[in-house]
C-alpha cells in the first residue's frame, strides 16, 4: 500500500529553500510566516505518523547507499577544508570565534576567571555571556594550534555519522535510505555554498550536533543520550530549558525512574560545568552576562555599519523572524522599548508552547519517537521570536528535520 508521508520529504525540500536558499521569498512580512507554518505541519505530520524503530536482526548495508554517503561526507570536508582555508577567522566579519579564542579560551588556559568583565569588542564593558559548552570544546584545539572550526564541524559529521548507519540499518527499501542518507548532507552542503560568511565566521554546527544528540537519543530511547544532550544545549544555546519540562513530563507519564536520572544528570551537569566552577563564586555571572545580549541586539536594531542611513536593519529584514514586524509596527520611539517588548512576547510564546506539549503528552501519551516534533516546534518557535534572527539559528532546525522522520515511511515499500 502506498505510503501517505510522501508530504515530509517536500515539506523539508521547501524548508530547505525557504531558510537557506531563499529565506525572504514572500518579503518579510509573509515569509516567516510561512516557515512557521510548514514547520507546524510537518510537526503535526510526525505526532502522528512517528513510530518505534523497525530494523533487520541483521546489518543489512546497502552498498551502493553506503558508497554515496561515503563520497559525499569525504567531499563536503574537502569543501570545508577549502572554505576554512579561504575565508580565515576576522573579527570584522563576526566576532564569535574572535571572542572564544581571546576571552574564553585564553583565560581558561591561563588559569583566569573566565567571566571577569571585559573592556572592548563593542560591548564596552561587559561580562561574558558564552556558556561553557559553547567555548570549552575548543580548548584542545587551540591548545594544539587546530582551527577551532574543525571540532564543530567534526562533531556534527560524528552524530550525521549515527543517523546514517540507523538509516542504513533500518526495514527501508533501498530508495528511501538513499534519500534518507542523502538529505542532510544535502542540507549541509546548501549551508556550506549559500550562506557561506555563517559557515566560516560562526560555530553553529557545534549547537547544531547537541540538538541532533536529543533528537538521536528519543529516536533509540536512549534517556541517557537524551539527558547527556540536554546538558550541552542548556550550557550552549540553552533554549532546551522550554523543552526541559516537556520531556521531563513524557519521561514521568511513561517510566518515572527515567524521569529522575533525566533531572539528575541534568542538574549534576550544570553543577558541575556551570556551577560549581564559574558561578558559586560569582552568582550574577549569568544575569550580568544577559547584558551583553541586549548590547548585542541594539547594535543588529541600529543596522550595520556599512547600510545607509534609515535603511532597515539588515539582520531583521532577511525574512527569519518576527523582529522585524515589532521594528515596523510596536507603537514605540525608542528601540530599546521595542526590544524589551519583544523579549517580553519571547517569553510568553514560549510559555505558551511548554503548556502546548504538557498538554498534548497528557492527552496523547505518545512513545518518544514523537517528541523531536515537539522539539522543532520549540526551536522554531523560539527562533522566530528572537530578539536577532540570525540565518544560523535556524540551522538547528532544519538539521533536526531528517532525524525526526526516520522512523517514518515515505514511499511505498518494494
Amino acid at each position: 500500500m502506498k505510503n501517505k508521508h510522501i508530504l515530509i520529504p517536500v515539506i523539508i525540500i521547501v524548508l530547505l529553500y525557504l531558510l537557506v536558499w531563499n529565506s525572504n521569498l514572500f518579503g518579510y512580512m509573509l515569509t516567516p510566516v510561512v516557515t512557521l507554518g510548514f514547520i507546524f505541519a510537518l510537526a503535526s505530520i510526525v505526532l502522528k505518523s512517528a513510530s518505534p524503530p523497525q530494523v533487520f536482526d541483521k546489518m543489512s548495508w546497502d552498498k551502493i547507499t553506503l558508497l554515496i554517503a561515503g563520497v559525499s561526507v569525504v567531499g563536503l570536508f574537502f569543501y570545508a577544508n577549502y572554505i576554512f582555508t579561504n575565508n580565515p577567522i576576522d573579527i570584522a566579519k563576526s566576532d564569535i570565534i574572535p571572542l572564544i579564542k581571546e576571552v574564553y579560551v585564553d583565560r581558561f588556559i591561563k588559569g583566569q576567571f573566565v567571566y571577569d568583565r571585559v573592556v572592548g569588542y563593542d560591548y564596552k564593558d561587559w561580562t561574558p555571556n558564552y556558556l561553557p559548552m559553547h567555548w570549552l570544546p575548543f580548548v584542545p584545539a587551540l591548545l594544539m594550534d587546530v582551527d577551532p572550526r574543525w571540532v564543530a564541524f567534526i562533531l556534527f559529521m560524528c552524530v550525521q555519522t549515527w543517523y546514517i548507519v540507523s538509516v542504513l540499518k533500518s526495514n527501508f527499501s533501498n530508495l528511501e535510505k538513499r534519500v534518507k542518507v542523502l538529505l542532510p548532507l544535502i542540507m549541509l552542503f546548501s549551508v556550506m555554498h549559500k550562506q557561506q560568511n555563517s559557515f566560516a565566521h560562526s560555530v553553529e554546527l557545534l549547537i547544531c550536533s547537541y540538538y541532533m544528540l536529543i533528537a538521536m537519543g528519543l529516536n533509540k530511547y536512549n534517556n541517557s543520550t537524551v539527558s547527556v544532550g540536554f546538558v550541552l544545549t542548556v550550557l550552549s544555546r540553552y533554549v532546551s530549558v522550554f523543552f526541559a519540562p516537556v520531556y521531563a513530563f513524557h519521561a514521568l507519564l511513561s517510566n518515572r525512574i527515567n524521569a529522575f536520572k533525566f533531572l539528575f544528570i541534568l542538574l549534576i551537569g550544570v553543577l558541575l560545568l556551570y556551577v560549581f566552577p564559574f558561578m558559586r563564586s560569582h552568582p550574577m555571572i549569568f544575569f550580568d552576562g544577559a547584558a551583553a545580549y541586549d548590547i548585542a541586539a541594539l547594535g543588529e536594531w541600529k543596522g550595520q555599519s556599512w547600510q545607509a542611513a534609515g535603511d532597515p536593519p539588515y539582520q531583521l529584514f532577511q525574512g527569519y523572524g518576527f523582529a522585524s514586524w515589532v521594528y515596523m509596527f510596536y507603537p514605540a520611539t525608542m528601540l530599546e522599548t521595542k526590544i524589551h517588548f519583544l523579549k517580553n512576547l519571547l517569553l510568553l510564546v514560549m510559555i505558551l508552547n511548554v503548556v502546548f506539549g504538557l498538554v498534548y503528552l497528557w492527552k496523547y501519551r505518545p512513545d518518544m519517537s514523537s517528541l523531536p516534533a515537539l522539539l522543532i516546534i520549540t526551536l522554531g518557535v523560539f527562533f522566530s521570536f528572537v530578539l536577532v534572527p540570525y540565518n544560523y539559528l535556524y540551522w538547528n532546525v532544519l538539521f533536526l528535520l531528517p532525524i525526526s522522520t526516520m522512523h517514518i515511511r515515505w514511499f511505498e515499500k518494494k
